[in-house]
């Protein structure tokens, strides 16, 4: 968790980034997802310059063999 957190520090365009364990009691319903993160930009370029990154590859590299599957959604406020 502490790497994931990390990447606000990292990563330019981020002005906000939170994550957690799911805590739900609605176990029924989170189809195996265990882990949250949402993450704010400052623009569309921060969004599209953050998957590329070499800060987010290495932490997407480093759950090689611990993560099924990850669920994206990104979203306009």
């Amino acid at each position: 968790m502490d790497q994931l957190l990390a990447l606000q520090e990292q990563i330019p365009g981020i002005v906000g980034l939170t994550a957690g364990i799911n805590a739900t009691e609605e176990t029924d319903r989170i189809q195996g997802y265990t882990i949250g993160l949402r993450v704010t930009f400052e623009d569309q370029e921060a969004l599209r310059a953050y998957g590329p990154h070499p800060a987010h590859q290495a932490f997407v590299a480093s759950l090689d063999g611990w993560v099924e599957d990850v669920i994206v959604v990104d979203y306009a406020i």
